[in-house]
C-alpha cells in the first residue's frame, strides 16, 4: 500500500514538473495570463555587438509586457523619466500616470506590447521603430551623453500627429 502511495506521489510530481507542450500564451490553471514571449526581434540592427546593446534596452520592456508588469513598464519608459517620453496625449504626466493612461483609458493589453516587440523593427539612424497595427514603440539610439532608451510608445498612433510623423510607413 505504501508503494502505491509513493508511486502516486512520484507520478503527480513528474506530471506537475514535466515541461508543458501547450503554447505559453495558453493560460495554465491558476496562472495569470501572459503573452507568448519567445524573443524580441532585432532583425537588421547590425552585428552581434549592436544586437547585444539593443537587446539590453528592448528586452526589459518585452519582459515587463510579457508578465503584465505595469510598474516595471513605468520604470522603463524614457529611461525612468517621463519627461521627453513621447506617447499619446499626456501633458506633464509622471511615468505612473502614463502607464495608467495606457491601461485605463486605452485598455492596453500588455501582451499586445510584447507581440509588437516580437515583430521586425524598422532600423534607422535614430534607433528602432516597432509598428504593428496602430501600435508603435520607438527605442532611441542615444548619444555619448545619453544611453539608448525606450523613447516613445503610442497605443493608437493614428490619433496622434507626433506619432504619425515618427512612423516610417506613415
Amino acid at each position: 500500500m505504501l508503494a502505491i502511495f509513493l508511486l502516486a506521489v512520484a507520478a503527480t510530481a513528474v506530471w506537475l514538473l514535466w515541461p508543458d507542450d501547450r503554447p505559453s500564451d495558453v493560460p495554465r490553471a491558476g496562472a495569470p495570463a501572459t503573452a507568448h514571449c519567445p524573443v524580441v526581434d532585432l532583425t537588421g540592427v547590425g552585428g552581434q555587438r549592436a544586437a547585444a546593446g539593443w537587446r539590453a534596452v528592448v528586452e526589459p520592456v518585452h519582459r515587463a509586457a510579457c508578465t503584465g508588469d505595469f510598474t516595471a513598464l513605468s520604470r522603463l519608459l524614457g529611461g525612468g523619466h517621463a519627461k521627453g517620453f513621447l506617447t499619446d496625449e499626456c501633458s506633464g504626466c509622471s511615468a505612473a500616470d502614463i502607464v495608467a493612461m495606457w491601461r485605463d483609458e486605452y485598455g492596453l493589453d500588455p501582451a499586445a506590447l510584447a507581440r509588437l516587440l516580437e515583430a521586425p523593427p524598422v532600423v534607422d539612424q535614430g534607433g528602432l521603430t516597432y509598428e504593428r497595427g496602430d501600435m508603435v514603440a520607438v527605442f532611441g539610439r542615444g548619444t555619448f551623453q545619453l544611453p539608448s532608451r525606450w523613447s516613445a510608445f503610442f497605443v493608437q498612433c493614428h490619433e496622434d500627429d507626433t506619432c504619425s510623423a515618427l512612423v516610417p510607413s506613415g
